[in-house]
């Protein structure tokens, strides 16, 4: 075999070998992109925490593993809660948590009008006399408590469960005096809207060969999401003057 009927039988092999280290250069170029993109963001934020946002109740990303541990922890404390949660999952099946919130006030004095303690009634002629027992008085240190629970269904509604709770600190021992579930028809949740997913889309395809040139219809498939990755693709073809030119399915993913 001589050394041009070898080029000549290994040219493709060239090209596939070409076409390899080109596309093993763009995913490193990409990755290093995005991993750049990544860090300057993780950056801005963490800056931002620590010169603007020291002492403000700032959301913290979980894991799913973290973040269902909080959720079994929640509903372990709060009756109220796992009873939300227990008559939402009987309508709409399982349900995934999104955000686990708990909120404490200041504690503080309780302070207002205060009403009249109600008298024990006198017993064999004596005075009627006051309760000796009192859950909060005026002076009192109480704080408030909120544990709220975001949890997403299957369609996509994200919908909030939870209970406020009232506890006294001071005079000991610690008391909770009341604590209630949240009731929906008193209480309203707002959010800005998401953007619609990306659907189906269309566009056009240039093609060009040795000896043809031609332009066609382009088909964009919706992205396919899976383990954190998202993949694209598209699917066309071109004709020109000289006829049919070709055609082309292309695929790529973004991480």
């Amino acid at each position: 075999m001589t050394k041009q009927e070898f080029l000549d039988k290994t040219r493709p092999w060239r090209w596939l070998a070409l076409a390899a280290v080109a596309l093993v250069a763009v995913f490193l170029v990409v990755k290093a992109w995005n991993r750049n993109a990544a860090l300057e963001s993780d950056l801005t934020k963490e800056r931002e925490l620590r010169e603007k946002l020291q002492g403000k109740l700032v959301e913290e990303d979980s894991s799913k593993k973290v973040m269902a541990g909080k959720l079994k922890d929640a509903l372990v404390r709060i009756p109220e809660l796992e009873a939300q949660m227990k008559d939402l999952e009987g309508k709409v099946g399982s349900v995934k948590p999104v955000r686990v919130v708990q909120i404490v006030t200041v504690p503080g004095a309780a302070a207002g009008v205060p009403r009249p303690c109600p008298i024990t009634p006198s017993v064999d002629g004596k005075e009627p006399t006051p309760p000796v027992e009192c859950l909060v008085a005026v002076g009192d240190i109480v704080r408030a408590q909120v544990d709220e629970v975001t949890v997403e269904t299957k369609a996509g509604n994200q919908v909030v469960l939870g209970a406020a709770s009232c506890w006294r600190e001071s005079p000991p021992p610690e008391t909770m005096y009341y604590r209630g579930a949240f009731e929906a028809k008193t209480s309203k949740v707002d959010v800005i809207a998401e953007a619609s997913l990306v659907r189906w889309g269309a566009g056009l395809t240039f093609m060009a060969t040795t000896d043809k040139i031609g332009v066609g219809p382009l088909i964009l498939f919706p992205p396919v999401r899976l383990w954190g990755l998202e993949g694209d693709i598209s699917a066309g073809f071109a004709a020109g003057l000289k006829g049919f030119v070709g055609g082309n399915v292309n695929a790529g993913v973004r991480w």
